[in-house]
């Protein structure tokens, strides 16, 4: 009984440490960075709110839609990709402090998840909260950029 409990707990760590770290390393972490980049390439910042390691909707998105093939074409040619983390299980590379102050700096609803656009001087351009399907989700980051197409 002693090992299958803590197998399960073993388990956990591992999976919630897999989930600590952004999707892919086109993910920013960092803000201020990103902020630079997105200003030299003139492109747009989607700022994605998450909550990694425990919130189902979140992981779900993660693999259903950040992960898929055309979410990663669209955000790789369109946007400046920025991730703030609210992990459960504390963890060295996720400032779950600055993470808030910046989330409440940039008027996030608190729900998870919930992606936010921005030019690169800060003006909003759209807002998806909660989870969408990848097909609904690309459609619609593509009407923030004013692409009409399907």
């Amino acid at each position: 009984m002693k090992k299958t409990i803590f197998a399960v707990f073993a388990a956990f760590a591992f999976l919630s440490a897999a989930f600590a770290a952004p999707p892919t390393k086109d993910w920013f972490v960092d803000y201020a960075a990103a902020v630079e980049k997105a200003k030299a390439e003139n492109k747009p910042l989607l700022v994605l709110t998450t909550g990694s390691d425990w919130c189902p909707y979140c992981i779900k998105l993660e693999k259903d839609v950040l992960k898929s093939r055309a979410f990663k074409n669209l955000a790789k040619k369109s946007f400046v990709l920025v991730y703030l983390d609210f992990p459960r299980r504390a963890t060295k590379d996720v400032d779950v402090k600055a993470n808030r102050e910046l989330m409440q700096r940039l008027k996030f609803s608190g729900g998870l998840p919930e992606m936010r656009i921005f030019s690169p001087e800060g003006a909003e351009l759209g807002v998806i909260s909660g989870y969408m399907p990848e097909k609904d989700c690309v459609k619609k980051l593509k009407s923030f950029l004013g692409d009409k197409e399907d």
